[in-house]
């Protein structure tokens, strides 16, 4: 019952229900038992769904430990577990600890089931994420593309999971400027999502995204700016008008009127987004942390210094009072507070911030 609610997205309900389940299976059976572990993978799924990336991870790693008590470190469920904690690891910034339990997974899922396995397509895909993330372009492209592979051989060319994997080829395709590359990926992508879907589901909208990208790129604007509209309101229409994708949408779109100069279109989108993730209830630091930059640096270019000090130094606060160095995550806000300051004259603030941007920590 848990995971059907989960499923229809009634998750105060879902989690209450799950909770439950655990304490019936705990006490049947044990608290570290394979019944009340499994239903804690399904807590832990609903904790990252809804936003709650910290508690997932913890869940995750709590059941990984039993798992592999139980099962043995490459049994299928243990590495299954060590798949979806990876994806928390890569959702909370901690890519390089993803790599090294996806290359782990990787290794298990291959000797255990060959190359042409879902799980270990699943892994690649992921794996890939996470070196793009760290800007190893070449070794991203090369895990994503043995991904796409892998998910052909696995469940045909078809499939929904191919044009998965085709949005993250197609993204790195992008960055590495080969455009029509990245327009043919998704293309066959939207055929994919239109064949299986109706034509306004959301992953419609996300695939209509990247091809406003792809227009920008193009130098057409006013084609870009269409598709980024037609997928704000298919998010609108399917998830409602506070759903964090319309906010993660106008962040896309204002990084390319910013890449072409225009920048107060850049600012009316920025700050529509953070208006969106402000009012969630979704845990969205990474989110908020990436457009307070953004709008910071544009609202200094503008020379408007007041409100970009409010908004960097409210993306700062979680830094409080202290004197060292800041986590790495932090350190785009720390650099933009001494650009900042600079611009503005004020010399003596930007270097007591330039000082905590000598060393950083993970």
């Amino acid at each position: 019952l848990g995971v059907v609610l989960m499923r229809v997205a009634d998750f105060a309900e879902a989690e209450a229900t799950l909770g439950e389940a655990i304490q019936l299976a705990e006490s049947a059976h044990g608290p570290r038992s394979a019944q009340a572990v499994g239903l804690q993978g399904y807590l832990a799924i609903l904790y990252r769904r809804t936003g709650r990336v910290q508690e997932a991870e913890t869940m995750y790693r709590e059941v990984l430990d039993v798992q592999r008590t139980l099962h043995g470190p490459q049994h299928p469920i243990t590495v299954g577990t060590m798949v979806n904690l990876s994806a928390v690891l890569l959702e909370r910034g901690a890519f390089t600890d993803a790599e090294t339990m996806l290359r782990e997974a990787c290794d298990s899922l291959r000797e255990a089931h060959g190359s042409d396995s879902y799980q270990y397509a699943v892994a690649l895909g992921l794996l890939g994420r996470a070196l793009l993330q760290q800007e190893r372009f070449d070794a991203a492209t090369e895990s994503v593309r043995a991904s796409l592979e892998a998910f052909e051989r696995a469940m045909g060319p078809e499939h929904e999971y191919v044009a998965t994997v085709l949005l993250d080829l197609g993204g790195i395709q992008l960055l590495g400027g080969e455009v029509a590359a990245a327009e043919a990926s998704f293309q066959r992508a939207l055929v994919i999502y239109e064949r299986i879907y109706d034509g306004d589901h959301p992953l419609v909208g996300r695939t209509l995204e990247k091809l406003g990208e792809v227009a920008f790129k193009r130098g057409d604007s006013s084609a870009g700016a269409d598709l980024f509209r037609q997928a704000l309101d298919i998010y609108a229409a399917k998830l409602g008008e506070g759903d964090l994708e319309l906010a993660n949408c106008r962040s896309a779109w204002a990084r390319q009127e910013d890449e072409i100069g225009n920048a107060a279109n850049a600012v009316r989108l920025l700050g529509e987004a953070l208006d969106l993730r402000m009012a969630s209830e979704v845990d969205d630091r990474r989110g908020l942390l990436k457009d307070r930059v953004h709008l910071g640096r544009l609202l200094t270019t503008q020379q408007r210094f007041a409100e970009a000090e409010a908004i960097l130094l409210g993306a700062s606060e979680p830094l409080g009072d202290s004197k060292g160095a800041p986590p790495l995550v932090m350190r785009p806000v720390v650099a933009e507070l001494v650009r900042l300051y600079e611009v503005w004259g004020r010399a003596e603030e930007a270097q007591a911030w330039r000082e905590r941007l000598q060393t950083a920590s993970p």
